[in-house]
């Protein structure tokens, strides 16, 4: 297990890359690299004939899927109409519950198999939804809002267009609208110049302190709710009845955890912050998220050891 949570510090690596240059670079481009960064982990994993390897592979692997999930629920929000902006990031936060449960089940069919195979197959697989990611960028558009930022407003105009409905001309009246909006949204929050440092701790009119606060403290919620102890605990002895007789429970907790409590640390921050913080407030939010991901993980097994079924009991709240 200790070997295995080194890859949530490659996802928040990933996720302060992203605080660092996702504005720069653009949705699509860090989502590019995110890809790149998960296969060449990937292979290294199913390659590995050492521990060492297997660790830089978790680590790499970790740091690609650090820009996904900081720039994903980002790239949904802005892409996505107002009226159902909640439902379509809400759907790709529960989409990771069920990518959890399609791994779990191709895991145990691999179970049957013998040799290195069992473990082999199952991280050589997710090569298969990489390539899928990499194609799918490459054709899906980049944020509007971001293209309007860095003065590329031809092409936000066209990429509105297209969102609002196929054969819609970009001199829409609805497409024009918004990209007004847009703009008169970017022109206020340009007028106070370049970003400085003082912004991410400043308690002025705009409260942006209080809202990265907020932004991090959900997602820290998030995991401190036990989502990762139950991960973990249940790795621990498979065969043993009373993990057995846990497992209704555990399936009826992360169905509840997937339409509840994992969509709405992954959308509140894009919606509470202005456009000017934007990928920096869902960066911060997800290397927070992850660095306690990994504290969950790393302190689970002294607790269970230590105190056993009352670990629970220090989640609850």
């Amino acid at each position: 297990m200790q070997s295995m949570s080194k890859r949530q510090i490659g996802c928040f690596v990933g996720a302060i890359n992203v605080f660092l240059v996702g504005e720069k670079i653009g949705r699509r481009k860090c989502l590019f690299i995110g890809a790149i960064l998960m296969a060449i982990g990937a292979i290294i994993q199913a390659t590995a004939f050492h521990v060492p390897q297997m660790i830089v592979g978790r680590i790499v692997c970790g740091w690609g899927n650090g820009f996904n999930t900081a720039t994903t629920p980002l790239w949904v929000s802005e892409l996505s109409p107002a009226k159902s902006r909640g439902r379509m990031v809400a759907a790709e936060g529960s989409l990771i519950a069920f990518g959890i449960v399609i791994a779990c089940y191709f895991n145990i069919g691999m179970y049957y198999a013998n040799g290195p195979v069992v473990w082999r197959t199952p991280i050589a697989a997710q090569l298969i939804f990489i390539i899928a990611q990499v194609a799918l960028v490459m054709v899906l558009p980049e944020s509007p809002r971001w293209l309007s930022k860095h003065g590329r407003h031809h092409e936000a105009i066209d990429i509105l267009a297209q969102l609002k409905g196929p054969n819609t001309p970009i001199n829409d009246v609805a497409v024009l609208k918004k990209k007004a909006e847009i703009d008169q949204v970017l022109s206020v929050e340009q007028a106070d110049g370049p970003m400085r440092v003082k912004e991410y701790i400043s308690s002025g009119p705009l409260k942006i302190r209080r809202r990265y606060i907020l932004a991090i403290g959900i997602q820290v919620m998030q995991q401190l709710s036990g989502i990762n102890l139950l991960a973990a605990i249940l790795q621990s002895n498979p065969t043993d009845s009373r993990v057995k007789a846990s497992l209704a429970f555990f399936f009826l907790f992360e169905a509840v955890f997937a339409i509840g409590w994992l969509p709405v640390p992954w959308l509140y921050p894009a919606e509470i912050m202005p456009l000017r913080h934007r990928t920096q407030s869902a960066a911060i939010a997800t290397a927070a998220d992850w660095i306690f991901n990994y504290m969950i993980v790393q302190i689970t097994p002294i607790m269970i050891g230590d105190i056993r079924w009352k670990s629970y009991l220090v989640f609850l709240r």
